[in-house]
């Protein structure tokens, strides 16, 4: 069998997909990265996409011939009996509203044969929307070859410069909007006099320099008044020693997006054998109520409050280690990959038979 996920190496740095690439090796799986070989080579059993943006390098805008291009080649790839494979990680794309971008997400799953999903959501949802498909559930795996969560606790904080008298929530990752930036902000305000403070290394990633003098201006002004706020961020992404130890530090993982579906910071926070809290959407709602853990809704900010409180409740009842345990048992990479591979195998036997 031969597998090819259609994403280049060099410019996907998320760890999903290259610990995917790896533990399908570690099981002999002939597998490849690359978005050049989708047009080239005609060799694979199975075309797996992660992200639809990848196949044209994540560009902004897609035209109308580059989406027919898309088309004719999945359709000619399945003519010659290949199978379209593909993980839902979004519904749609992030802040890009270019119809053209959008469209290829519609493309894709419109020929997969099988979509695979990472909650109980997105599979209803689109298992009633492209029914052609044939559509599981595989949860999110943890980076369990990247991550060991061995670090001392104490040693971290004090390595980080984290306050280890307060409570510490951790918001790992890239803030995508001023408004999941304000949410947190606010959140810090409300939550002063239980002795929180906020971990958000990625807050806001931004050069302070701009191609106009009122932009660079108008983001001095941003940084200082985060850092007035007692905001610190880090300016650059982290290497997965700080990750792990910014995990480790923390007591509790609030995933900051306002409007999700998956989120790799759900499995992550129950690897480190953190209490999540997250937002009743998307999958990562479905997720965290079926276990337990605290969700808030977008519309009421007293939730997000009320979430908190009872994350240091559930924290302080040891359902942290209980997170662990879950997540150890039923997401580790080994069983994800072979619960992958059974799909694989399904979809080509149903080629054989017809």
């Amino acid at each position: 069998m031969k597998v090819l996920f259609v994403c280049d190496s060099f410019r996907t740095s998320n760890p999903y997909v290259y610990t995917l690439v790896d533990g399908l090796k570690q099981q002999n799986i002939d597998v490849k990265m690359s978005s050049g070989d989708f047009w080239l080579n005609n060799t694979y059993d199975i075309i797996h996409f992660q992200w639809p943006e990848a196949i044209y390098d994540w560009s902004k805008k897609v035209t109308s011939e580059q989406i027919d291009l898309l088309r004719n080649r999945i359709i000619y790839l399945k003519q010659l009996g290949k199978k379209i494979v593909v993980t839902c990680h979004n519904l749609q794309p992030h802040i890009i509203k270019d119809k053209g971008v959008n469209a290829l997400y519609q493309i894709i799953y419109e020929y997969s044969n099988l979509i695979i999903h990472m909650g109980r959501y997105s599979y209803q949802l689109l298992s009633v929307q492209y029914p052609n498909a044939y559509h599981v559930i595989i949860p999110h795996h943890i980076y369990d070859n990247v991550y060991h969560f061995t670090y001392n606790k104490k040693l971290c904080q004090k390595e980080l410069g984290i306050d280890s008298s307060k409570l510490n929530i951790l918001c790992f990752g890239e803030f995508r909007t001023d408004e999941e930036r304000e949410f947190i902000i606010k959140l810090k305000a409300a939550l002063k006099s239980d002795n929180i403070d906020f971990l958000v290394p990625g807050f806001y990633r931004k050069h302070w320099y701009a191609k106009t003098i009122p932009e660079t201006y108008k983001r001095i002004c941003k940084i200082l008044s985060y850092k007035w706020k007692g905001l610190n961020f880090q300016s650059k992404l982290l290497d997965d020693a700080s990750t792990e130890k910014y995990f480790t530090a923390c007591d509790i993982v609030l995933i900051q997006r306002l409007h999700i579906l998956n989120s790799g910071n759900l499995p992550m926070g129950f690897y480190a054998g953190r209490v999540v809290v997250g937002v009743n959407e998307g999958n990562v709602g479905c997720i965290l109520r079926e276990t337990g853990n605290p969700t808030f809704t977008t519309d009421d900010f007293d939730s997000a409050v009320n979430a908190i409180h009872q994350a240091i409740r559930l924290t302080q009842a040891g359902i942290g280690e209980k997170n662990r345990q879950l997540a150890e048992q039923e997401w580790n990479t080994n069983l994800i990959v072979k619960r992958i591979i059974k799909e694989y195998i399904k979809i080509i036997e149903q080629n054989n038979k017809q």
